[in-house]
Parts: C-alpha cells; structure tokens; sequence
C-alpha cells in the first residue's frame, strides 16, 4: 500500500560534535555540557578487512578492585577492535547485536545497508562472517607447504552467552567473502582495475591457505597484475569453486562507495569510465547470484556518483527501514546491560557523580540519530564517541580534562568526509541558517536514489538525523 506520509515535511535534527556529529569549518562549538560533580571454529579468522569502530572490554587489567572485599579485574574498554574472532579469541566483551544482524539478513539475499562513518559497519560484517563460517584456521602457505595453524575459536566459543549461541549449533555453514573496497585505490581507471584484481587475489589466496582450491591459478595469485582478464572474472571463479566443495556462498562489501568518493573533482562525462568499471564488477554478483546464499553491501552513501547498482537491481536497500534502525549503533537497553552499564557505573563513580547523571549527559551528547524517514524508529547512540568517552574516563588526567571542558567530539575529531566538505565549499549558499539550527523541512522525496542534494549528503554522513513533524523541541546543535 502506498504511503501517505510521501508529501508531509519531515524535520532534520542536526547531530554535530556533542551528539556524534562533526566540527564544519568554524560554525560548532566542539564542547558542550560541563560534567558537574555531585555532592557528598571453524572461524572465519584471517580476513583483509581493515578499521572500523567497536566496542571492546577485557577482563584482564590487573591490580584494579572491583570492591571493598575482594579483588576482581576490571574490564578495560578498547574501542578500535574490528575483527569479531579477535574479541572473542582474546575474551574481550562485546555488546550483542546478533539479533539485529539475524534480523537484517533474513530480510532478503541481496541487502544494502548505509550507515555513517564510526558506527561499526565493519565489525557487523566481522561478526555475521563469523555467522556462517566460524573461525576457519590457515593451513598451509602460498607454497602449499603445511604450516602450523593459528590459534582458532573453538565454535563453541563464538558465540557463548549471545543470541546467536542457539542459532549458530543448527545453522548450515557458507563460506563468506569479505571484500573491503576501501583496499581499492588508484589515480584512474587502470590502476584501479589493477587494484581491485590485487584485493580479489589476496582473498583467494586466503581460501587456498585454509586449504580449498582458489579456482585461479597460483601464479595470477602471486602477481595479479599478470591475470589477463578483469577482477569479476577471478571473483567469479572463487565463487564457483567454493559452491563446488561447499554450501552457496556469502560476500560482503565493506565500504563500497570509498573508491569513488574520492572522485568529486571529476565532472560527469570524466567520471563515467570509473563508474563503468564498478558497474561490470558489481553485476557478477547478479550472474553468480545461482551460485550465491547472501551478498550484503555496505556504505556511507547511498548512491555514489550515479547508480553503480544497476546492474545489481534486486538488491534491498535497508538503510530507512524502521525495524533495521537499530541494526548499527547502540540503544538505551544497550546501555542498561553489562557490559555498558558497568563501564557507565564505573565512570560515574569516578566522576563523583550518579549514574543516571551521567547517562543523561551520554544521551545529550551521543544519541539521537533515527534511521528512518519518520523519525520514529528507536534512536541510536554513536558507538565510536560513547566508548572512547567512557575509555576517557577511565584515565584520571582524561576525567579531569572532561569534567573541565565536558565530553568530548571524538565523532567529529576523528575525521570529516572529504566529499562533504568539498560540496560545503561549493554550494556554501545553501547553508542556510534555517538548517544550522536545525529547522529545516525536508520532504520525503528529496531523498529519492536521484537526489544529490547537500542536506541529503549531510544525512547520510551522519551530520544530520531525523526527528518527527510532531516534535517541536530545539535541535540540538554543537
């Protein structure tokens, strides 16, 4: 049935550096509230993935007491860790999202996610790899010599105490491809044909060191630039010769717009030549798709720079679903339950302060972001400034400065998109004062797959959220 909500304006709410967002040229403050204290397996393993953001915690720091009575280790929080089996291997804490995941993948076989940059896009393809493989050991070198494997996650480990605990005993095993396309860069064309020939060879390479036939002769493997044909064509051939010793296989795309976001210097007829390349790489997930149990793709942006897509038409894009909102991102229940809650307990204290004040500070400066074009579906904390705030405040020179200055941007500091600030710069007219301040009205429409609007590239970039027609709170800003 079609929505009627299509024509009614939608508010957007600025999330900027206290609320996750980031420091545009000089128009936000990057410090807002002050803290005032209170008175009185077979696993999926070795993977070419790269950054990302994560939660982790270990149980390991030594000397430190819980208590009056006893001494108890204290969990260390160390956001930066993107490789599931790493936290799981190394017992480091994680905050279960496994049910979101389940939830996302059966919603379709070929899935589209955008998120923005920080929000943990490349630990969630971390851990659903994990999913429907485990944690598979390498066996041999590039010379087929055996090798002593590396330490492996029993797959009883995976997932103990999870959601996905019952779920990953029944569930038939796929070998999953995780192709990270920020690995993929050039200064044209050619060079990133090449590139993207060198990050297929290292992942087939992968598959023969843990023991299955690559389909691509060795000699393409070791010098991919020698391969006479293009990168979908080895991608195709590792797809096949998985499908022929195992169950149907998974691919996941992490960052798949990073190649061409990059290119916002090139007007559109310089442009169509990169376009075409990634057109013809995508589209063999569309020939495979027999071959294929689940491919999933993840971005910032939802098109980049024309629809490199349409060779892929059936994928679903699940970045507005209301019921996928919260998917990426961490929630209030989140941050009711340990590990969070403890991490939160622990700061408070060391603030001389009450939890809930502190949670109320958390909320005014992280959370906020809606992924959905109502606005009405559970808003998310950014997971990357939550966790190194509450590392922060672990280290008494680090809490000392935040209850000074209060909670810091770490969002916004830890980068700005570069497309973002090159259309800033471009079209610095359109800012209008009426966005800054977070009343401005968007229709739905507006952010259709043709729209290049820079209030729709603020949104995706996670500089803007958002909010109900029906709410009328001030937006926050800064």
């Amino acid at each position: 049935m079609q929505s009627t909500c299509r024509s009614r304006p939608f508010r957007i709410d600025p999330i900027l550096p206290t609320a996750g967002g980031g420091n545009i040229s000089c128009m936000y403050r990057t410090r807002q509230t002050t803290i005032t204290p209170r008175a009185s397996a077979s696993p999926p393993g070795h993977s070419t993935g790269r950054k990302c953001m994560n939660m982790a915690a270990s149980n390991t720091e030594p000397g430190t007491r819980a208590d009056s009575k006893s001494t108890v280790p204290a969990p260390v929080l160390l956001p930066g860790i993107s490789e599931y089996a790493d936290l799981r291997r190394d017992g480091y804490a994680y905050v279960d999202k496994t049910r979101e995941f389940g939830h996302l993948l059966d919603t379709g076989k070929f899935l589209f996610l955008a998120r923005p940059r920080r929000f943990g896009k490349t630990l969630m393809l971390s851990t659903i790899e994990c999913m429907y493989q485990g944690h598979l050991p390498i066996v041999r070198g590039p010379d087929g010599q055996p090798v002593r494997p590396m330490p492996k996650v029993p797959d009883e480990q995976l997932f103990t105490g999870l959601v996905w605990e019952d779920e990953f005993a029944i569930s038939p095993r796929h070998p999953v491809i995780r192709l990270d396309m920020s690995h993929v860069t050039g200064q044209d064309v050619a060079q990133l044909e090449q590139s993207l020939k060198l990050h297929i060879a290292e992942h087939a390479l992968l598959w023969y060191e843990r023991g299955y036939d690559p389909g691509v002769e060795m000699r393409y493997l070791l010098d991919s630039t020698s391969y006479p044909h293009a990168p979908q064509n080895m991608l195709a051939a590792l797809l096949q010769s998985l499908r022929r010793r195992s169950n149907d296989p998974v691919v996941l795309v992490d960052e798949y717009d990073t190649p061409l976001l990059s290119l916002a210097r090139l007007n559109p007829a310089e442009i169509e030549p990169y376009l075409n390349l990634f057109r013809d790489f995508f589209r063999v997930f569309k020939q495979c798709e027999g071959l294929l149990h689940k491919v999933l793709v993840t971005g910032i942006t939802r098109r980049a720079y024309g629809d490199q897509f349409s060779a892929l038409n059936n994928l679903v894009d699940c970045t507005w679903r209301p019921d996928l909102g919260s998917v990426c991102g961490f929630t209030e229940e989140d941050l009711d339950r340990p590990p969070l809650s403890t991490f939160i307990e622990t700061a408070a204290a060391g603030l001389a302060q009450s939890t809930n004040a502190l949670r109320t500070a958390l909320r005014d400066h992280y959370n906020g972001y809606r992924f959905d074009r109502r606005g009405l579906s559970t808003a998310v904390y950014n997971p990357w400034s939550l966790c190194r705030t509450l590392s922060d405040l672990r280290v008494p020179e680090l809490r000392e400065e935040i209850r000074e200055l209060g909670l810091p941007a770490h969002w916004s500091e830890s980068g700005v998109a570069k497309i973002l600030v090159d259309r800033l710069r471009l079209h610095a007219a359109r800012v209008d004062s009426s966005l800054l301040r977070g009343q401005a009205e968007l229709d739905v429409d507006l952010f259709s797959n043709k729209s290049s609007s820079l209030k729709s590239l603020m949104l995706q970039s996670g500089y803007l959220t958002y909010l109900p027609a029906e709410d009328t709170r001030p937006a926050r800003l800064g």
